[in-house]
């Protein structure tokens, strides 16, 4: 696993996210302003200066209107991503570790997150992680976003309702063992 720093966002760093090549800056700052007024928490994950990952922690979840409103009240990650050159170098992996301890040490027990039903990736590492279906049907996702060339898209996806029950002994070993790694 390669060693990381993994830290909610700074002012100061918000510059260094003008080549990263998910979202814009204008997404990121939107996030930042977020994270200032304690809605989320804006995860980077940092090689040297070099922001490489990233994880939102939204303390109220599940705002699409097809998730169900008991869903609602859970802490939720999403826009979960790490860069091509960094993938499968245990990045996400950490990400998901340092929300689902902040999570916790919130007082809740439990987390969510959606995930397209097409992308059997991300499925896989959520199940490893015992994120399980909310027996929920899936959802119809739809928005817009700026393209790198500043044209306006449009997207949509079907997506599924995926929660973890948080358990003091589970977090304890995973935030351990990324505090281990990330000192190795």
């Amino acid at each position: 696993m390669m060693r990381i720093d993994i830290r909610p966002l700074d002012k100061t760093e918000l510059h260094r996210f003008q080549f990263f090549p998910f979202a814009t800056m204008e997404t990121h700052r939107r996030r930042y302003d977020l994270q200032e007024v304690g809605k989320l928490v804006f995860l980077v994950a940092w090689w040297d200066d070099l922001p490489v990952g990233q994880v939102l922690l939204n303390w109220i979840g599940g705002d699409a209107s097809a998730v169900p409103p008991q869903i609602r009240a859970l802490p939720e990650v999403s826009s979960l991503f790490v860069t091509q050159a960094y993938r499968r170098q245990g990045v996400a992996t950490q990400l998901l570790d340092v929300a689902e301890h902040m999570t916790y040490a919130h007082n809740y027990d439990q987390i969510g997150l959606c995930v397209a039903e097409t992308n059997r990736g991300a499925q896989r590492l959520y199940a490893r992680r015992g994120y399980r279906d909310c027996g929920w049907p899936s959802y119809l996702a739809r928005g817009c976003y700026v393209d790198p060339s500043g044209k306006q898209r449009e997207w949509e996806e079907r997506r599924l309702y995926l929660v973890k029950s948080l358990h003091e002994a589970d977090i304890e070993k995973d935030f351990g063992e990324a505090k281990k790694n990330a000192a190795d």
